[in-house]
């Protein structure tokens, strides 16, 4: 009885740290799996927003392109427009009218007898 009575004795703090030790890793398992729960609801959100963010800038980029071929299109327009206006027949001759115009209102202001010189010229 002696040798079950010490068997006894001796399971119990064994049973007892057995239970412990259990205990303490039951605790931290189940807190592990709620911070687990935690990130992995973090990292959802996250690549939500990620998600979010590449199409708002892949439309934004979308539409900066198409504003470029539009823009470029204007401008290829633009210089064939001018390139015709430019080749007209008598647009250098106004080009130069308009020219000498300027050079006589200039002319005018700057010297007081030019203008009378220029009026009975003109007559």
């Amino acid at each position: 009885m002696s040798d079950t009575f010490s068997t006894s004795i001796l399971l119990k703090p064994f049973a007892l740290g057995l239970y412990i030790g259990f205990l303490i890793s039951l605790i931290i398992f189940i807190r592990e799996k709620i911070v687990q729960k935690r990130l992995k609801r973090e990292i959802k959100n996250l690549k939500s927003h990620i998600q979010t963010k590449l199409e708002i800038e892949s439309e934004s980029n979308e539409r900066k392109k198409r504003e470029i071929e539009e823009l470029k299109k204007q401008n290829e327009n633009l210089r064939i427009s001018l390139q015709k206006f430019i080749e007209k027949p008598g647009r250098r001759e106004l080009k130069q009218l308009n020219l000498y115009q300027k050079a006589v209102e200039i002319l005018t202001v700057k010297a007081p007898g030019f203008a009378q010189s220029w009026q009975s010229a003109l007559e």
